[in-house]
């Protein structure tokens, strides 16, 4: 991915409020969303597409898109509601 955590923090924040707005969803909804855009920005990379070394099945792209939805909740800027049921505060 060529843009830095931070600005794929701030676009994953993007993302949530256009797409979810304050409906609550799934992080996995999330992740492909945020990927999508990624993509249509031209951030991507082919290393994106490799395999990586995280639990569960994911490209090393989406597991930069998770990790910034990990960070994202420790910030308070999404929440995690219950199991799976994200929102935007």
């Amino acid at each position: 991915m060529n843009i830095t955590r931070e600005e794929l923090k701030e676009l994953t924040v993007q993302v949530a409020k256009q797409r979810f707005g304050t409906i609550i969803f799934k992080r996995r909804q999330l992740m492909h969303e945020v990927e999508k855009r990624v993509k249509e920005l031209g951030h991507w990379t082919p290393e994106d597409d490799e395999e990586s070394g995280s639990s569960g099945q994911k490209s090393k792209g989406l597991a930069n898109i998770d990790w910034a939805v990990s960070h994202l909740k420790q910030e308070g800027r999404l929440l995690n509601q219950n199991r799976d049921q994200w929102r935007v505060p």
